[in-house]
């Protein structure tokens, strides 16, 4: 796990970069993304680039694609 030092340069290298999303995969915690995003104005996303929620089949990666566009656009998408 990051040490507070480390979440707080992290915080402040998102103000700095004025960035939009931390996204986290959904097998691990958010509790870090969601600390990180205090303050700066970004919000929190989900991607998840291995499928791990996918069932195995002909469309997997087709859906694979969807997905992570469609948590890209949500993060991203203004509010």
């Amino acid at each position: 796990a990051p040490s507070a030092k480390r979440l707080r340069q992290v915080r402040q290298n998102l103000k700095d970069v004025g960035a939009a999303c931390v996204f986290h995969e959904p097998q691990f915690s958010d509790a870090a993304a969601n600390i990180v995003i205090e303050g700066t104005g970004a919000k929190a996303g989900v991607l998840d680039p291995i499928g791990a929620t996918l069932a195995p089949g002909r469309s997997a990666y087709r859906q694979l694609l969807v997905n992570l566009a469609a948590g890209l656009k949500a993060c991203l998408s203004p509010s």
